[in-house]
């Protein structure tokens, strides 16, 4: 593998037949080497190989997407801003839809994380040597903290007390003379992520040469986490840049960057996505997917952007029972006909005391009567995914029908008492099974059983309104949620 050259490699990659996981994982071994003379494209399909045969460590123990997000973020920052095309940027989000990156616990506060990137994506992360700070400093213009690389005496004492130890078995591995290891070692720093293609590892931390720490900045002590935000506001920016010059537009050339970027709330964030969204507006009244329209609704209301026309417009065409009808009848598979209706039912339920609209009535009247009516075909699971959807759409279906009767006492005239039974029936099982979710754990159970142990009267998993709590304190009449409110999407009202 040291001979080949990076056409060599990612000829290998595409054609190549591999057995197991452990020989495509002794492919990617000095994969460093590569990074820097990789093309886009390349990089887009290690990211897909990574994906689909689940492997994200090399038979080194490092992880190669994290290795590609800073390789990302190092080139739209320093060189071209516009480096992927759409295709190519549609291609990353659906993948990094399906990873989940490390957080960190000393890079940022935690009460300015959603505002990790500032205006101009350049203010707290910087390229170059000159820049590279030595001591930890705080930036007078920007709310947030960039942690630096430690200083050259606190590094020396460290490398002092630990190179007598390691010294002897890096130099007989690495076949460099024992003088060049320590020269090394001396000449390096403490990294977060393992660029440098000499990684030595002490005390579990990975090195990087004075080379790579001049070239990459402090990126090189983000978390994987920090990368994948600060790439979702560079892949905004390079989106809106690349729209500007296409006259025919359409939805599916964004909506995997608005479903990623719902996620991270960062202020930049939200200026671009308002701004594709309102690119996309005309395709967006006009289109024939279910799907997207619902993820748009979603993502409107997690991200609070202020786009009023294009929601009521949204709303008032899906408020009509013949085009909903037949929106969800072109839906072909099941599982994602389910997950638009948990996309629908996040993107349409206020925690707020207002009024509620008439077009979300009918809207949530649509979506029950067509459920009523199909139950046999949503509910009969064919495979696994389509078992996951069942999960989430009972939770939302049950959060929606309990959201009605509260705001809109009068179901009747809707739904006759078979259709309520049939309604009730469906639902009924989500507190029972929304346990088995990905997004759920036992966490509020632990903490009822310890309350109860000290003589706290509790409650777990109790309905308010539409919204289920974790726990109730009964005597003193205090709602607690302990790990977020996450299958159900929202929040309890304060008042």
């Amino acid at each position: 593998m040291f001979d080949y050259n990076v056409q060599s490699f990612m000829r290998l990659l595409r054609d190549g037949i591999f057995q197991d996981d452990d020989e495509l994982r002794a492919v990617f071994t000095g994969f460093q080497r590569y990074l820097g003379h990789l093309q886009p494209v390349d990089i887009v399909d290690i990211l897909e190989l990574a994906c689909n045969r689940d492997i994200r460590e090399n038979d080194e123990g490092i992880d190669l997407v994290l290795l590609l997000l800073c390789e990302m973020n190092h080139r739209m920052l320093s060189k071209n801003s516009c480096m992927f095309s759409l295709q190519q940027t549609n291609r990353i989000c659906r993948v990094l839809l399906k990873m989940k990156f490390n957080r960190s616990t000393s890079l940022i506060w935690d009460l300015d994380r959603s505002n990790i990137v500032d205006a101009g994506c350049n203010s707290g992360f910087i390229i170059g040597n000159r820049n590279t700070p030595t001591k930890r400093q705080m930036q007078p213009d920007s709310a947030h903290i960039i942690a630096s690389i430690d200083n050259d005496q606190r590094l020396s004492s460290n490398l002092d007390d630990a190179s007598n130890n390691y010294l002897n078995v890096t130099s007989s591995k690495s076949g460099i003379p024992a003088d060049g290891v320590l020269d090394f070692l001396h000449s390096s720093q403490r990294v977060k992520v393992p660029i440098c293609e000499s990684v030595y590892h002490l005390n579990a931390e990975p090195m990087a040469c004075s080379s790579c720490c001049s070239k990459y900045g402090q990126l090189l002590q983000l978390e994987g986490y920090d990368h994948l935000a600060l790439l979702i506001v560079l892949l905004g920016r390079s989106i809106v840049k690349q729209i500007n010059k296409i006259k025919h537009r359409h939805e599916n050339a964004v909506i995997g960057y608005i479903q990623l970027s719902a996620h991270y709330n960062t202020t930049v964030n939200s200026h671009f996505l308002g701004t594709i969204l309102a690119q996309h507006q005309a395709a967006l009244l006009c289109s024939r997917s279910l799907r997207n329209i619902a993820i748009v609704l979603q993502v409107m209301k997690k991200s609070k952007l202020r786009t009023g026309f294009l929601r009521t417009r949204l709303l008032a065409r899906l408020a009509d029972k013949d085009v909903f009808v037949n929106l969800c009848n072109r839906e072909g598979n099941v599982a994602t006909l389910l997950v638009s209706f948990s996309h629908l039912v996040g993107g349409i339920i206020s925690n707020n005391a207002l009024t509620i609209n008439p077009d979300i009535t009918r809207l949530g009247v649509n979506i029950l009567q067509y459920v009523v009516q199909n139950h046999e075909r949503l509910f009969n699971a064919t495979s696994e995914t389509h078992m996951a959807a069942i999960t989430g759409a009972r939770g939302n279906l049950h959060m929606l029908l309990m959201y009605l009767r509260s705001k809109y006492k009068n179901l009747t005239q809707h739904f006759d008492s078979t259709q309520l039974d049939i309604l009730d029936c469906i639902t009924a099982s989500c507190a029972a099974e929304y346990s088995m979710d990905f997004r759920t754990s036992d966490l509020h159970k632990q903490v009822a059983s310890v309350l109860q142990a000290v003589g706290v009267e509790t409650q777990n998993e109790v309905p308010i309104g539409p919204h289920m709590c974790d726990l109730v304190l009964k005597r003193k009449k205090v709602v607690v949620e302990i790990d977020g409110p996450y299958h159900f999407q929202t929040a309890l009202n304060p008042r």
